[in-house]
C-alpha cells in the first residue's frame, strides 16, 4: 500500500473510530499511517486469538463436562444432568442466589439460538439437549468451578476443592495441579473478554498467551496441545507486527 492509500485509510479510521480508541495506536506509532497499519494488525491478531481461544474453550468445557457427568451420577445416584440437577456442593456454585441459575440462563441462550435457526438447518426445531446446555455455559462459570490458591495459602474455596479432588482433576490428567490450571484458565478468560470487546491489544503478551493456551490443552490431551501449537496463527502474526 502506497503512502497516499495509507493516509486515506488513516483518515477513514479517524472518521469512524473514536478519537480515544485511535489515540491508543497513534501513541505508539510513527505517524498516522503507521497507526492505521497497527489498527489493521490488531484486527488480524484478534482474529487469530479468537481461533485459539475457541479451541481452548471447547476442549475445556468438554473435558470438565465429562467428569461432572460421572461425578453427578455417583453423587446423586439419579442423574448425570449436573447443570439441571446439580448435586452438592455443585448446586451452591451453580445456583448461588434464588434469582440466579446457571441452568436457566444456559437454557434461555440455547432456546434463543434454536429459534433463529433457518428452516434448512439440520437441527431446526430440535429439542434442547444436555450438549446445548453445556455449549451455553459461560467461560466464567467453568473458571468458577476450579479451585485457586487462597490468601492463606490453601487451595479453595472448599466446594471447588472438593470438586477438584473428586472429579475435575481427571479432566487434566497431564498436569493435575489445581492452581496452575486455574491460573491458565483465568488468563485465557480475561483475554477472551478483551478480544470479544475489540480492545486494543498492542501491549498484550501474545507469546505468553500462546504458551499458556498450549500448556492448558496439553494438560487435557498432549496431542491436542501439540496440534494447537502447530495451527495457531498467533506467533506468525506477532512476528509480522508493523
Amino acid at each position: 500500500m502506497d503512502f497516499s492509500a495509507q493516509a486515506a485509510t488513516a483518515d477513514l479510521l479517524l472518521r469512524n473510530v473514536s478519537p480515544a480508541r485511535f489515540e491508543t495506536y497513534r501513541a505508539v506509532a510513527h505517524g498516522r499511517a503507521h497507526a492505521a497499519q497497527l489498527y489493521r494488525w490488531n484486527l488480524a491478531v484478534s482474529g487469530a486469538l479468537h481461533e485459539s481461544i475457541a479451541i481452548v474453550e471447547i476442549a475445556l468445557r468438554n473435558a470438565m463436562d465429562r467428569e461432572l457427568r460421572t461425578w453427578n451420577l455417583a453423587r446423586s445416584g439419579i442423574t448425570q444432568e449436573w447443570a439441571k440437577e446439580p448435586a452438592a456442593p455443585l448446586a451452591s456454585l451453580l445456583n448461588p442466589r434464588p434469582q440466579y441459575s446457571t441452568y436457566v440462563k444456559a437454557l434461555k441462550q440455547a432456546l434463543d439460538s434454536r429459534d433463529v435457526r433457518d428452516a434448512g438447518h439440520r437441527r431446526y426445531g430440535a429439542p434442547i439437549t444436555h450438549d446445548d446446555i453445556v455449549a451455553n455455559v459461560t467461560f466464567g462459570t467453568w473458571k468458577k468451578l476450579l479451585p485457586r490458591r487462597m490468601q492463606n495459602g490453601q487451595i479453595g474455596p472448599g466446594p471447588q476443592r472438593g470438586l477438584w479432588e473428586h472429579a475435575l482433576h481427571r479432566a487434566f490428567p497431564n498436569h493435575p495441579h489445581a492452581t496452575a490450571v486455574h491460573y491458565w484458565v483465568s488468563h485465557v478468560h480475561a483475554l477472551r473478554n478483551r478480544v470479544a470487546h475489540a480492545e486494543p491489544l498492542l501491549h498484550c503478551d501474545f507469546r505468553g498467551y500462546h504458551r499458556m493456551a498450549t500448556r492448558l490443552l496439553r494438560a487435557i490431551d498432549v496431542d491436542l496441545g501439540q496440534w494447537h501449537s502447530g495451527v495457531s496463527r498467533v506467533p506468525e502474526l506477532v512476528a509480522r507486527r508493523p
